[in-house]
């Protein structure tokens, strides 16, 4: 029964042992394949090429310069005015007999637009010169008479009395003549003023009238508008305006056409609504605009702030409202790429005006920044 106890002892003695050096043999040869393995990714990577044998990426460049300043060339919107506009209407009441002229249509200076009936002046004026005409007569009768009066009393025929009752009535025929001729002047000047004429070159905007209408005097007939010197209004901020004066030149853009413009009147007061001064412009002879246009005045401003003018491709969005550009440096054996954080400035959409540290470069990559990185060889080629 002793036999069997140190018997089964000694199985399981060898079991163990058995066990333990499967566990090393399996241990060794991991590890040898595991060191062969290292070895032969060693061996592979010393096969490929180095970084220094990595081809250079091409990139488009171009030049970085910086400059003291940096112009900016701001729009602003305006109008186009005539220099004189009015709303043109008869002197004096009455009925509307001829319209001559439609909206839209260019009149001469005097031109006849419009005229009034005249019937009742027309008679008037007849009676009146009847009139006339008959008191001429009587004057005439009244000299003779006192021409005779004058003679008889000279011989003493007649008294002083008659005498002086001839020719006072010659004095009040001639004045009653007088008092006739400044009525039919007054009616001239009342048929004139039936005929509405216009007062420079226009366009007439619009009609407010047709024949037959009863009209008030005073009351508007047409809207005109002169065709000739137009001017442009625009509203400006007062840090602008302080740096202009009369006289000063400036590009107008009308319908895709660029016009010279003078400024010849620049107004004092502020507009409530939009908190700018109104400054107009005279458009140069050649300008054509319909009244009423729209257009806008380019004005330049030099700004003093060091920084360099890049493409806006050039740009990769960074951190904290900075950019970054990639640099040349071509200092080494290859140009590479060197990153650079700056500031953005001022952009007016093709080119970006930017603030940072530019030292020893002089070529910037001009487009796709996204394709390299910081130090990455490159091929610069210019972008024109």
């Amino acid at each position: 029964m002793t036999d069997q106890p140190r018997q089964s002892r000694t199985r399981r003695v060898l079991r163990a042992t058995a066990t333990t050096l499967g566990t090393l043999a399996a241990l060794g040869i991991a590890g040898t394949l595991v060191w062969t393995g290292s070895a032969e990714i060693a061996a592979r990577a010393e096969r490929l090429p180095t970084e220094a044998t990595v081809p250079p990426v091409p990139v488009v460049t171009a030049p970085l310069v910086e400059t003291a300043s940096y112009t900016v060339r701001t729009r602003y919107p305006g109008r186009v005015e005539a220099q004189r506009e009015l709303a043109l209407g008869f002197e004096q009441g009455g009925t509307v007999a001829i319209v001559s002229y439609d909206e839209g249509d260019r009149v001469p200076e005097g031109a006849v637009l419009a005229r009034l009936d005249t019937r009742a002046l027309d008679a008037r004026r007849a009676a009146l010169t009847a009139a006339r005409e008959a008191l001429v007569a009587q004057a005439d009768l009244a000299k003779l008479t006192a021409d005779r009066q004058r003679a008889l009393l000279d011989r003493n025929h007649v008294s002083q009395q008659r005498y002086d009752e001839a020719r006072l009535t010659l004095s009040r025929t001639e004045a009653e003549i007088r008092a006739t001729e400044a009525e039919i002047v007054g009616i001239d000047v009342s048929l004139d003023k039936a005929i509405l004429r216009a007062p420079f070159d226009a366009v007439i905007g619009t009609r407010l009238i047709d024949d037959g209408t009863r009209v008030a005097g005073g009351q508007p007939v047409f809207d005109l508008f002169e065709n000739t010197a137009l001017h442009f209004r625009v509203g400006l901020p007062q840090a602008i305006v302080r740096g202009l004066s009369d006289g000063d030149t400036a590009d107008v853009e009308i319908d895709g056409t660029l016009n010279s413009a003078r400024i010849v009147r620049i107004r004092d007061d502020i507009d409530p609504a939009t908190r700018t001064q109104s400054v107009i412009l005279a458009l140069d002879d050649a300008a054509e605009a319909p009244e009423g246009a729209l257009g806008s005045l380019t004005l330049s401003r030099e700004i003093s702030e060091t920084g360099a003018w890049v493409p806006s491709t050039a740009l990769v969005e960074g951190l904290r409202g900075l950019w970054t550009v990639y640099l040349i440096d071509p200092s080494g054996e290859l140009p590479i790429t060197r990153r650079e954080s700056v500031e953005l400035i001022h952009s007016d959409g093709a080119l970006a005006y930017v603030r940072g540290a530019f030292a020893n470069a002089s070529q910037i990559v001009a487009e796709g920044p996204h394709r390299v990185a910081d130090g990455q060889p490159v091929t610069p080629a210019s972008g024109g």
